[in-house]
């Protein structure tokens, strides 16, 4: 069920449309100051060429990092255009936050490097219920905050949850991935300004491999607020490298998921792209049958037919043909299933991809 807790509720008229947008949290207060919600407003804001009229004073250094976020954003998407945003300015008081260290914390590759790099700073782990899980799937949301929970334990960190509706606002304006869901960590963020003074935003690309992407070291600190810090971090690792770091950890192969489309277990399906991507690594550095969250056999067929259409699939893939090789196994059948997934051209790819996607809807249907 829902967190049974008080929250923060925001009403916000974007067009002719008006929302309302609600956070919850057991764990800690909420900031309720207008900058979580300028932040979440920004990218509809953007795309329909409206300006933002908060209700209170902000501050200059504030709109500043947003007018620079902007600059990046529009040469990146042309799609979207600057905005003003109008009102008062004042300087913010900063007050005090108690020292606590977050990172947004899902279980995944980056989420479990980001927590072991940074172990002695970090206090605690924060999950946002309404993002990668919907928010009326109970049981997989209680198995995951079950899991979290479990994390942050055996590593000796708090563990924050915070329930939101949030993501429905960008839906009509944006795409999740590639421009959403940097904003939409953001706002949380800055939601934790109460309690928090710095904040881990969990790489997706190495700073070799990087290209426009929601969450990117060059915008995600331009969307803190004066009261609160954000650190985009990992940058420095390719996801194969992270995954060599990590594996030697007993709790993270205990609780490791990296699946989104498990529909009826816990953590992970062990058959979709972000499976067999992370079950590759495994196998290449001789810790598949370790990962107690996957399954300890990956089937040559199942890669060969992966569809690879966007840049950041088909980065992790050739980083992993790279490693295959590195670690001896270019003859491999797994190896050789992957080159044949890569060399498969990205629109071909897209147009299987929509086609099963229309197939499995029909399926539905019947």
């Amino acid at each position: 069920s829902p967190l049974d807790t008080e929250g923060i509720n925001y009403t916000l008229s974007l067009g002719t449309k008006s929302y309302d947008v609600f956070f919850r949290s057991r764990q800690v207060r909420l900031y309720g100051g207008v900058e979580p919600m300028i932040v979440l407003s920004l990218l509809p804001a953007m795309r329909l060429g409206v300006d933002i009229l908060p209700g209170r004073p902000v501050s200059p250094d504030f709109v500043a990092n947003l007018d620079r976020f902007m600059d990046v954003f529009c040469g990146w998407f042309p799609e979207f255009s600057r905005i003003a945003i109008l009102g008062d300015r004042a300087d913010v008081e900063k007050g005090t936050t108690g020292g606590r260290v977050g990172t947004f914390f899902t279980g995944g590759v980056d989420s479990f490097y980001t927590l072991s790099k940074h172990r002695s700073e970090i206090t605690d782990l924060v999950y946002v219920h309404g993002f990668d899980i919907s928010l009326d799937d109970y049981p997989r949301r209680k198995a995951v905050s079950r899991a979290v929970r479990a994390v942050a334990d055996r590593f000796g960190k708090g563990f924050v949850e915070i329930e939101t509706n949030a993501r429905r606002l960008l839906k009509g304006y944006t795409k999740w991935g590639k421009h959403g869901h940097g904003v939409a960590l953001a706002c949380i963020g800055n939601l934790l300004a109460s309690t928090f003074g710095r904040i881990f935003i969990p790489s997706s690309f190495h700073s070799g491999a990087l290209f426009p992407w929601g969450s990117h070291p060059e915008t995600d600190p331009l969307l803190a607020g004066p009261r609160i810090s954000f650190v985009h971090d990992g940058c420095e690792l390719r996801r194969t490298e992270k995954i060599g770091f990590i594996c030697e950890s007993e709790a993270v192969m205990d609780h490791l998921r990296v699946c989104w489309n498990n529909v009826e277990g816990t953590y992970n399906c062990g058959v979709c792209e972000k499976c067999l991507r992370t079950m590759i690594t495994l196998y290449a550095l001789g810790k598949l049958g370790a990962c107690r969250t996957l399954p300890d056999r990956i089937d040559p067929g199942a890669v060969q037919a992966l569809l690879l259409p966007y840049p950041g699939e088909r980065i992790f893939a050739r980083q992993n043909i790279a490693l295959m090789d590195l670690h001896g196994l270019g003859s491999s059948p797994i190896r050789a299933a992957l080159q044949k997934a890569v060399d498969r051209p990205p629109w071909l790819a897209l147009l299987f991809s929509l086609f099963r996607k229309q197939a499995k809807k029909l399926r539905r249907l019947a």
